[in-house]
């Protein structure tokens, strides 16, 4: 357990790291990937790392990055 939190741990820092840089939004082909995410229950089980790349490479980084300096929606007063 404590391997797998800590390599989920290490894709959070970075991706809180890297917010600065990213887009305040990026939703070219984010359709296409919602599609693609879509699958049935498997039969068996994945690698965790294969799970990590999948949130963190491609589903985290499209959509809106709320939590970035860029996004300017909401603006608290």
């Amino acid at each position: 357990m404590r391997r797998l939190v800590a390599q989920a741990m290490d894709r959070i820092v970075t991706y809180v790291e890297t917010l600065p840089s990213r887009p305040a939004a990026d939703t070219e082909g984010s359709v296409e990937l919602a599609r693609s995410l879509k699958e049935p229950l498997p039969l068996q089980g994945e690698s965790f790392e294969n799970l990590l790349e999948l949130i963190f490479e491609r589903a985290l980084p499209k959509g809106f990055g709320t939590a970035g300096p860029g996004y300017l929606a909401y603006i608290p007063g």
